[in-house]
C-alpha cells in the first residue's frame, strides 16, 4: 500500500484520539483503528486476540507497533495508561523502555569512537580511573558486549537493603561501582549481561564530550531523528507529559509500581512507539550516524577464545526460526519492552507494556509469525495457544498432589501447593493459580508461561520445567532435610560486606533463618547442607555458609540467579575478638 494515505489515515487518528482525550472521552476498540491501517482485517484480527487479555479499562496494557518497509502496517493501543484518572494507552503514551535504552548508549560510544575521540579498546580506567584495578584489562568494548565480568549493580544495591521503590540518584549507583574489588570472571572470558558496564559507558561520554549524557544523547540522536516524545529521564521527579504509570497485578486488582531513578545509561529512556518507529527507520536508511556506524552496533561480540556471542552493543543479532534478528527487550519496575527487527523481511515488532505480568519478547514473536510465518522454517514444537485461550482441562486431585512441593530452578526456589483442587504456585509475594491444560502442564492465566512436571516416580513428580515461550528453564524436586537447632545456631550472628558497605544479621525464625538488612528482610529457604535460597522474586539469590574450625560460620558468599552476581562475600564480624 502507498505510503501517503497511510500517513493520513494515522494523522487522523492522532487527531481524533487527541480530540476524544480533550473531551474526557476514551478511544474505542483496538480493531477498526487497526484494520484501517492495515488493510488486512483477518491479520488484525488475529493480533487483535493475542491481545485480548490486556484490551479493557480496568487493566494496564501495551501499545504494538508492526512496521514493514518504514511504515507502520498496524499501531494500536490496548487497556491503560493511567487506572486512576482512565486514561487508554494510545500513540503518543510515554513509556520507559529500561534496557532498550542500551542501544542509544551504545550509538553515542561508537559516534565517538568513529570521531577519534575514544577507542573502544581502550583501557575503562583511562577514562574512569576510580574503578577499582582488578589487574586484567577491562576495555570498552568489554563494556558493549557484557564480557567485563563486572558485578551488575542493581543486584548488589538489592542485597544493600536497597528497596526497589528507594530513590537511586547517579552517585549513589556510582558508589557501589568503585567499591567493588574483584570480578566475576576475567575480562572477556565470558557473557554475562550487566548493567554497570553502561552505566559507566554513559559516565564516559559525559568525560569525553563534558556533557551530561542526557544533553548529548539528545542532540546526538533524538533530535535529528525528530523523537521529539522522548527524553532521558534523568530527574525521577519531573513531570512527563502522556506518561504511562507501571503496574503489578495483585488479587482483584494492581498496585502502581515505582521506579526512582535517576541514572542514565543501561536505562532510562521515556519514549512512544511513534518515535520509536523513526529510530527503528534510522536502521534502514542510516540518516543519523551512518552506514559503517550502524553496521558495527550490529558486529556480535567475541571471547577472548574467540567464541562469537550473539551480544553485539545495545543489540542482540541472533536468529529466529530461520530468520535473522536484531532486537532488544527491557523492564523495570511494572514496565516492559521490546524492540525485534528482522531486518533481511524490512519488518519490525514493538510492544511497549506497563503490566509487570507482560512477556514483551514472547509476545513480539507471537505477531512477527502472524506476519512472517509462512517464510519461517517450521517450529520446534506446536506453539501454545494464546494465554486468555487455553482452556483448562479436568485432572485428579490425587495428580495434583504428586506435584506440590518446592523445586530449585537456576538460582532460585519455587514452590507448589494445594489449594482446594487448584495447584497453586507461591514465589515471595506473588500467589498464581495454575489451571491444567493436560494431566502434566499447569499455567496462570495472567501469564504466557506454563509448567510441565514429569510423571510422578512413587507419589511424586521429580522435575518440572517452566516454559516462557522463549526458553525453558528445569526445575528438580528438592526435599532437604530442615536444618538443626545446631546448624542454624552456628549461622546465626552479625556479616559485613565491605564491598556493599553494609552491615546485617542472620537471625533464626520459625525453624529456618532469614537476613536482616537496613530495610528489608529476607526469608532463606533450605536447599541443601549450609545452602538457602532466597525468597525474594527481586532478588532471586543463593547464600552457601562458609563454615571455620570450630563449626560456626565465618561468613556466606551469594550469587545471583543469572549469574550477575558470584561469590559476594559477607564475612561475619562477632566473632572477633574485642580488639582485633
Amino acid at each position: 500500500m502507498p505510503a501517503r494515505p497511510l500517513i493520513a489515515v494515522a494523522i487522523l487518528l492522532v487527531v481524533w484520539s487527541a480530540a476524544a482525550r480533550a473531551n474526557g472521552q476514551t478511544v474505542g476498540g483496538p480493531s477498526a483503528a487497526a484494520q484501517s491501517q492495515s488493510g488486512e482485517p483477518a491479520r488484525a484480527a488475529a493480533v487483535d486476540k493475542l491481545f485480548a487479555a490486556w484490551d479493557h479499562t480496568d487493566t494496564p496494557g501495551c501499545m504494538v507497533a508492526v512496521l514493514r518497509d518504514g511504515t507502520a502496517v498496524y499501531q494500536c493501543g490496548y487497556g491503560m495508561a493511567d487506572l486512576g484518572h482512565e486514561v487508554r494507552i494510545g500513540a503518543d503514551t510515554v513509556f520507559n523502555v529500561a534496557s532498550v535504552t542500551k542501544q542509544f548508549t551504545a550509538f553515542c560510544v561508537h559516534k565517538l569512537a568513529q570521531e577519534g575521540r575514544l577507542s573502544l579498546d581502550d583501557d575503562v580506567r583511562k577514562h574512569v580511573p576510580e574503578l577499582h584495578d582488578f589487574g586484567p584489562k577491562i576495555t570498552l568494548r568489554h563494556l558493549l558486549n557484557h564480557t567485563s565480568g563486572l558485578r551488575d549493580y542493581f543486584r548488589a544495591m538489592s542485597l544493600a537493603g536497597w528497596r526497589y521503590d528507594d530513590p537511586h540518584l547517579k552517585q549513589d549507583v556510582l558508589d557501589f561501582i568503585w567499591r567493588q574489588g574483584e570480578l566475576n570472571f576475567p575480562p572477556g572470558e565470558q557473557y554475562d549481561y550487566c548493567n554497570t558496564g553502561y552505566v559507566l559507558l554513559a559516565l564516559i561520554v559525559e568525560r569525553i564530550t563534558g556533557r551530561s549524557f542526557a544533553d548529548y544523547a539528545t542532540d546526538t540522536i533524538l533530535r535529528p531523528l525528530g523523537m521529539n516524545s522522548s527524553r532521558f529521564g534523568d530527574d525521577y521527579e519531573r513531570v512527563v507529559r502522556n506518561a504511562a504509570e507501571s503496574y503489578y497485578p495483585i488479587e482483584g486488582g494492581f498496585h502502581r509500581a515505582y521506579t526512582l531513578l535517576n541514572e542514565l545509561g543501561d536505562g532510562g529512556l521515556l519514549t512512544t512507539a511513534e518515535d520509536l518507529a523513526k529510530w527503528d527507520a534510522n536502521f534502514y536508511d542510516a540518516k543519523v550516524g551512518g552506514r559503517a556506524l550502524l553496521d558495527a552496533m550490529q558486529q556480535r561480540g567475541r571471547l577472548r577464545d574467540g567464541t562469537e556471542i550473539a551480544y553485539a552493543s545495545g543489540l542482540a543479532v541472533d536468529r529466529y526460526r530461520g530468520l535473522r534478528t536484531v532486537e532488544h527487550s527491557g523492564g523495570i519496575a511494572g514496565f516492559r519492552a521490546d524492540i525485534l527487527r528482522f531486518p533481511d523481511r524490512h519488518l519490525s515488532v514493538i510492544l511497549l507494556a506497563n503490566a509487570g505480568d507482560f512477556d514483551a519478547p514472547a509476545l513480539a514473536r507471537r505477531v512477527a509469525e502472524l506476519y512472517l510465518g509462512g517464510e519461517m522454517e517450521p517450529a520446534g514444537a506446536p506453539p501454545r495457544p494464546e494465554p486468555n485461550r487455553r482452556v483448562p482441562v479436568a485432572v485428579s486431585p490425587k495428580l495434583i498432589d504428586a506435584y506440590v512441593g518446592d523445586y530449585r530452578f537456576p538460582g532460585y526456589v519455587r514452590t507448589f501447593i494445594r489449594e482446594g483442587d487448584h495447584l497453586v504456585l507461591k514465589a515471595d509475594a506473588l500467589t498464581l493459580r495454575l489451571y491444567p491444560a493436560s494431566a502434566t502442564t499447569f499455567f496462570p492465566k495472567e501469564y504466557p508461561t506454563a509448567y510441565t512436571f514429569d510423571r510422578p516416580i512413587g507419589s511424586k513428580s521429580q522435575r518440572v520445567v517452566r516454559d516462557s515461550g522463549i526458553d525453558q528453564a528445569p526445575g528438580d524436586r528438592i526435599d532437604p532435610a530442615p536444618p538443626s537447632a545446631e546448624q542454624l545456631a552456628a549461622e546465626t550472628g552479625r556479616y559485613y560486606s565491605e564491598e556493599l558497605a553494609t552491615l546485617c544479621t542472620v537471625a533464626e525464625r520459625n525453624g529456618g533463618l532469614e537476613i536482616r538488612l537496613p530495610k528489608h528482610t529476607l526469608a532463606l529457604k533450605p536447599i541443601g547442607a549450609g545452602s538457602f535460597a532466597v525468597e525474594n522474586d527481586e532478588i532471586n539469590t543463593s547464600v552457601r555458609f562458609i563454615v571455620g574450625h570450630n563449626r560456626s560460620a565465618v561468613a556466606f558468599l551469594v550469587d545471583s540467579d543469572n549469574g550477575r552476581l558470584r561469590n559476594l562475600r559477607f564475612t561475619r564480624i562477632d566473632l572477633r575478638p574485642p580488639h582485633a
